[in-house]
């Protein structure tokens, strides 16, 4: 065991020093697993730094985007997938996707034509840190190939499902944004600046998500950017028959959340004067809080929440004669599929995701706290733009009823 340890030692010493030796073994199929299983698995050390510094060679075909965020991220994201794919593509390049697994059924619904792979990190949640051990996994798969081209397009970059990964995996090229903090330390974004070959500036301190996609976008494929809003057109969707609206009234963070009370209250309404059944939705964790606000008038409630996938969720929505969510990925699914949307909005973020901007898709309603609504435009992007925003509770239940009302009139 002793003459063991001491080769061992030596191994890693000359491994060390020698990483050309690593990239032999690691890019030799025949022998790649064994050397994954049996050695460098149980030392990331040396597995990260072979991968922070694999050469490539050639000029790959492989493009890769990174987008590890939530499902509304994602949403104001991908219709440039198509723009991307037209550059490289006709280049013989393949589109590969590096994606948040939480949204793993839906990106393969939407945009199986315009990617070539997906590979999916598990973060073991929509938007926790991923451990290491998944770090690992994520980046043994990704690092099978090499890329020509690396976009990573949040303007509020991660370290643990962003940055961190980038400098792991081999690419000619990196994009990204010097964009703000929220996400990462001043220190993680200085380290996360380093790792990138083109770091675009952004020409605006704030901008909505889906625009600031583009500008990033135009950057990468050389191309200005055509989209002028975000949409999602569903194939082969019949229509129904019975009237139905979908209320959505789960958020990530409880201060996100319209009181349960008042959706059981604004549901009677709905119900009373346009005469439609109220589908309550989410996922498993909204599972008791439907089943409550259903319980108000089981009549004319029906709880689906955790009952759905994604793709079946985004389906139920765009069949839907009226959505009232918060700020989730619902309402960017109902506002991006054309059905007339409401959205209970605290303000958070103010600019970025939500709202969207006047007149992009004409459908979409948010309703903000009275004290948002006091101030101009500027000031709430100057106050609220990066932080939590409001008080949700200031948005009542008569708002609501006053903005269907104009709905039905029309």
């Amino acid at each position: 065991m002793q003459l063991k340890a001491v080769l061992i030692k030596l191994l890693e010493n000359f491994l060390r020093s020698n990483l050309w030796f690593v990239y032999f073994f690691l890019d030799n199929p025949l022998i790649r697993r064994w050397f994954l299983d049996k050695y460098l698995r149980h030392r990331p050390e040396q597995f990260l730094a072979y991968y922070s510094w694999k050469p490539v060679w050639g000029n790959p075909k492989n493009i890769l985007v990174l987008k590890t965020d939530a499902i509304g991220d994602y949403l104001l994201f991908r219709n440039y997938l198509a723009e991307i794919a037209a550059v490289y593509k006709p280049l013989g390049c393949r589109i590969i996707l590096a994606g948040n697994k939480a949204w793993k059924e839906l990106a393969s619904e939407l945009d199986s034509e315009q990617v070539d792979e997906f590979i999916w990190l598990d973060r073991g949640g929509m938007n926790r840190r991923p451990s290491t051990d998944r770090q690992l996994e994520f980046l043994e798969h990704i690092n099978r190939h090499t890329y020509r081209k690396l976009l990573y397009p949040n303007f509020s970059r991660e370290w643990e499902a962003g940055d961190w990964l980038v400098k792991h995996i081999p690419s000619k090229e990196k994009f990204a944004f010097d964009g703000n903090t929220v996400n990462q330390t001043d220190q993680q974004h200085r380290e996360g600046n380093d790792i990138y070959s083109k770091l675009l500036e952004p020409e605006e301190s704030a901008m909505f998500d889906f625009f600031r996609n583009g500008e990033i976008t135009s950057v990468f494929t050389g191309r200005q950017s055509r989209l002028k809003a975000p949409q999602i057109v569903l194939p082969g969707i019949n229509p129904v028959n019975t009237a139905y609206a979908v209320f959505f009234p789960g958020a990530s963070f409880e201060p996100r959340r319209w009181p349960e009370e008042r959706f059981a209250e604004l549901g009677n309404f709905i119900h009373k004067h346009l005469g439609m059944k109220i589908i309550l939705t989410g996922g498993p964790l909204e599972t008791e809080l439907c089943q409550r606000i259903a319980a108000a008038n089981p009549d004319i409630f029906e709880n689906l929440a955790g009952k759905t996938s994604l793709p079946q969720l985004l389906k139920l929505i765009s069949q839907s004669d009226l959505l009232v969510s918060n700020d989730t990925s619902a309402i960017h699914m109902g506002a991006q599929c054309g059905v007339p949307s409401y959205c209970l909005y605290k303000g958070n973020n103010y600019g970025r995701c939500m709202p969207y901007p006047d007149g992009l898709l004409p459908n979409l309603v948010v309703c903000m706290p009275k004290s948002l609504l006091e101030i101009n435009e500027e000031e709430r992007i100057n106050r609220f733009s990066e932080n939590d925003g409001g008080d949700i509770r200031e948005i009542t239940v008569d708002t609501l009823r006053s903005l269907i009302i104009q709905l039905s009139d029309k």
